[in-house]
């Protein structure tokens, strides 16, 4: 009885929580501009709904996490398919590798030490939705060789992050 009770109030808490909101986070139009060289320049498009960036107290902001991974190709392959597994890509973390154009919100980027991918957040306090945007990375990848085509697949993922400043907290 008293865990049907619970279930019971459980429900109806979530039932009058309001509003959630979502980052509906889109990652589309993925483009290798230069298969076949080492060092492949991947574009794609990037965009995500609620946004938001406060630089008063206390001073957090949400973002994205964004990471590739790739697979070889087998020569002969029709249209890239291929049944290898997929591979973790790591970045080159210059700013001469890297870019975002576009949008009426201004996107700003932190490179990672491990070079597994890259933060994108808003640079102005801001609440709302990101206009889409282009970015532009460069993967550390020699030319496949031996057995595989001369390109890769890919794929480019994200993850909505939140930035929570450290030091005291209450809950």
């Amino acid at each position: 009885m008293k865990k049907q009770q619970f279930f019971s109030f459980g429900i109806i808490a979530l039932l009058m929580m309001g509003e959630l909101s979502a980052s509906n986070l889109r990652i589309f139009n993925l483009v290798n501009t230069n298969p076949g060289s080492v060092n492949p320049i991947l574009q794609f498009n990037l965009a995500w709904d609620n946004c938001w960036r406060t630089s008063s107290a206390p001073n957090n902001y949400d973002g994205v996490w964004i990471f590739v991974k790739y697979q070889a190709v087998p020569k002969g392959t029709p249209s890239c398919q291929s049944y290898l597994e997929w591979h973790h890509a790591k970045m080159l973390n210059t700013v001469s590798d890297f870019s975002i154009t576009g949008g009426s919100i201004p996107l700003n980027y932190s490179f990672v030490s491990d070079s597994m991918g890259i933060f994108i957040y808003p640079s102005i306090d801001t609440a709302g939705n990101t206009d889409t945007v282009s970015v532009q990375i460069r993967v550390k990848l020699p030319v496949p060789s031996g057995l595989y085509d001369n390109k890769y697949n890919f794929k480019v993922f994200g993850i909505e992050m939140v930035y929570i400043p450290t030091g005291a907290f209450q809950l």
